[in-house]
């Protein structure tokens, strides 16, 4: 439990020394310390994460070759496998043969991006990073290393989204794209860039979101249009063959309270924020993370899109948090920290320690602890319980 807690004491110890008191000594070493314990964290891993347990680390051993086997049937013809994505293994595979060493270098490249955005967005760094391993951390580093590494290709390409060099922005989001299809959508970011908020395209758009909440049995459609196209056909068919991922869901008077809290009050807060311009330029980005996540809370086929933005909606959530306890009262740091709080807890024990029906009826903890490394190679018996019950997967 320590692997965890040490981070989490370090994180809390900078926002009250850096981010409250605005310290500046060692600030930096402690910020790149976290951020290489979280490389260390995730390469070093052994048996945590679908994905890993149930394909990732057996096709690097038995169906990645080294670098001077690699050919082009290889890169073109592998099975759900982009190009770029099976040569970078093939690199790595060449390099060291072991699958943690890949999963080290993924957890560089991701980590780093992460760290740079979030001190690129907000001066609360430590608080920033404190949400980032609660709840992206885990996800990013165990189970979606090809997307990850699309989503930091798209982190890193930022800054030239902001000024306008689509060149080299379209250069980063077709590597992306060579790591993992999901990423195909950030060719219309540049449109979304161009979005203006005002009082009433905020209600416009609250509107529409509550209508396409109400009436979703209309857009099924969309699954079906994606599960069409050749180019998603193959990924999208693994989808569409899962009870939980195919099927949209029925709205429920209960909903209105989620879109109340997790749609109306992001809406005006974006609005607000923008308009008093505290955020630099992220409301754009969790605009898009919103409509994502209304059309996926439907069509759970969808919600990979969220992951691309989701850590622009911590930051955000930063700063609306941070304004809602300034309208309250004026500067009252304890009352931010009480809300600070109130937030994470709300959303950490749901998404950490309620079962889910997406994991077989097991809670999302089991799969990140307790802590196994490759030093040790320990199995936890409740872990492989999971595993098996949901892929039928068998030792």
């Amino acid at each position: 439990i320590m692997v965890y807690i040490i981070p989490l004491i370090i994180a809390i110890f900078g926002i009250y020394f850096y981010d409250y008191k605005d310290n500046a000594r060692y600030k930096n070493a402690f910020f790149w310390g976290l951020m290489f314990y979280c490389v260390l964290v995730s390469g070093l891993s052994y048996r945590m994460g679908i994905d890993i347990v149930n394909f990732y680390e057996t096709e690097f051993y038995e169906k990645y070759p080294v670098i001077s086997h690699v050919d082009e049937n290889y890169l073109l013809n592998f099975p759900r496998r982009q190009p770029g994505w099976l040569l970078f293994a093939s690199i790595c595979k060449t390099i060291i043969p072991d699958f943690n060493f890949m999963k080290t270098v993924i957890a560089f490249f991701v980590n780093i991006s992460m760290f740079l955005t979030i001190r690129r967005y907000t001066d609360n760094v430590f608080l920033g990073v404190l949400l980032y391993m609660l709840f992206i951390f885990p996800y990013f580093s165990f189970e979606i290393l090809r997307e990850s590494m699309a989503i930091s290709m798209f982190l890193f390409s930022l800054k030239y989204l902001e000024n306008r060099k689509w060149i080299k922005y379209y250069l980063m989001i077709f590597m992306a794209v060579l790591f993992h299809k999901s990423s195909l959508f950030l060719v219309v970011m540049p449109l979304v860039r161009e979005i203006r908020f005002s009082k009433r395209q905020i209600y416009v758009l609250a509107l529409f979101a509550f209508l396409v909440m109400c009436f979703q049995s209309y857009f099924s459609f969309i699954p079906k249009m994606l599960a069409s196209i050749p180019f998603f056909a193959l990924k999208a068919e693994g989808y569409m063959d899962s009870d939980y991922f195919s099927k949209y869901r029925t709205f429920k008077i209960s909903q209105f309270y989620t879109y109340v809290l997790n749609v109306f009050i992001p809406l005006i807060g974006i609005y607000y924020i923008e308009r008093f311009k505290v955020n630099r330029g992220i409301g754009k980005f969790v605009l898009v993370s919103l409509f994502v996540s209304i059309f996926s809370a439907f069509f759970p086929i969808l919600f990979r899109l969220g992951n691309y933005v989701s850590i622009f909606l911590y930051i955000y959530m930063m700063y609306l948090l941070s304004y809602m306890s300034d309208i309250i009262k004026r500067n009252n740091n304890l009352l931010k920290v009480i809300i600070c709080s109130i937030y994470i807890l709300y959303n950490f024990i749901p998404a950490y320690f309620v079962p889910q029906d997406r994991f077989a009826g097991f809670p999302l903890i089991v799969k990140i602890y307790p802590y196994t490394s490759c030093i040790d190679k320990e199995t936890i018996l409740e872990r492989e319980m999971f595993y098996y019950t949901f892929f039928n997967y068998n030792n």
